[in-house]
């Protein structure tokens, strides 16, 4: 299975691996040259169609998906991961990587900004090669990441990188880093056509099989059942439910599920994909316990559900939640399923305006773009 961070309700919460102790110390701030005879790391040039890049010996490099582009199978030419110690993109999600993306001339380049960091710290200029880097590091909890940019007339080249995890911690000044750093360069027309090439399967990837699935906004019910102990006057109760699943700019997906359900609520999580059976399963918490790999299916086209445990020492209950896009009446014979009265009550609503009729505000949910 492959790990992608996510956040369900409350807030988006950004961070890499799990649990790992805070550096002492930052990794030094200073600048200065680095000649291109001082980089001499081995490897190969990944070109992703825009822009390409050395993955050194012991690296590997990856295109992301194009979310945004209508022709299947579509690779980002304009981003390249380079993943240290990996044998599959899996190991994006384990080990560390430095994410490159390049700004040409019909794009403008806003400098990162700070506000999300705390204990920052500048990077001052320096030399990779010929191009000169700066930018600046600093932490999300207890995650030590690093951003760095290079202008170099109307193009950029921005690189960002997390420096610490469970099992690994790299610095942004690693000869392996800079040498990657140095070796940045628009692309010159050699990289190979990914789209609808001999490698891609026919049909949707496994990957846009995912996002056409799951992602868009979502109305349904909730029904709660087999309740024992304190919970056994909730036998039968349902209520209404609503989902916001979207990509961000790197793919990666951003779900919220949100519950007209008083007392209980959702709160952070990861989600997991297996590309195999194309499914898509969501652990972690809700307000007073937590749940592990339940799986988002798709009953038929278009409707998808998810049954979540709810187990406490004084009872014991379960919900069920079916879910179809917005604007969508053509509820069957799903159990349990929106009545004609559901369907009046929300028709012609927009997601914020259900969400609002649930309690949630805006900062609550993700964006419907990124």
């Amino acid at each position: 299975m492959k790990k992608i961070f996510a956040v369900l309700l409350v807030f988006v919460l950004c961070f890499y691996g799990c649990a790992s102790e805070k550096p002492s110390e930052n990794p030094e701030q200073t600048g200065g040259d680095i000649s291109s005879a001082e980089i001499k790391i081995e490897g190969e040039i990944f070109d992703a169609g825009n822009v390409k890049a050395l993955a050194p010996e012991g690296w590997m490099a990856f295109p992301i998906a194009d979310v945004f582009s209508e022709t299947e199978g579509a690779k980002d030419p304009d981003v390249i991961q380079i993943c240290k110690d990996a044998k599959s993109d899996f190991d994006i999600f384990t080990n560390p990587y430095v994410q490159i993306n390049y700004y040409g001339p019909d794009v403008e380049f806003f400098a990162p900004g700070t506000d999300w960091y705390t204990d920052v710290e500048e990077i001052k200029p320096f030399m990779a090669g010929t191009h000169e880097w700066e930018g600046f590091t600093g932490y999300s909890d207890e995650y030590l990441f690093a951003m760095l940019w290079c202008i170099e007339g109307d193009i950029e080249y921005q690189a960002s990188m997390w420096l610490n995890g469970e099992n690994f911690s790299i610095s942004w000044n690693d000869e392996d880093v800079l040498a990657i750093l140095a070796s940045v360069a628009p692309s010159d027309g050699s990289a190979p056509v990914k789209e609808n090439s001999s490698e891609e399967p026919e049909g949707l990837s496994a990957e846009q099989a995912i996002y056409e699935r799951y992602t868009g906004d979502w109305n349904g019910i909730l029904k709660i059942y087999d309740c024992t102990g304190d919970y056994t006057s909730l036998e039968g109760v349902t209520t209404g439910a609503c989902a916001r699943i979207v990509p961000d700019e790197n793919g990666e997906l951003f779900i919220f599920i949100g519950l007209n359900l008083e007392g209980f609520y959702i709160t952070s999580a990861y989600y997991e994909v297996d590309y195999t059976t194309e499914s898509l399963f969501i652990s972690g918490d809700y307000n007073s316990g937590s749940y592990e790999n339940v799986e988002i299916l798709e009953h038929t086209p278009g409707t998808i559900g998810m049954t979540f445990p709810v187990i406490q020492p004084n009872g014991e209950f379960y919900f069920t939640i079916n879910l179809r896009h917005i604007g969508d009446e053509n509820w069957t014979n799903e159990d349990p399923a929106f009545s004609p009265a559901d369907l009046d009550y929300v028709r012609g609503k927009t997601f914020e305006e259900i969400a609002e009729m649930m309690g949630y505000t805006a900062n609550q949910y993700p964006p419907a773009d990124f």
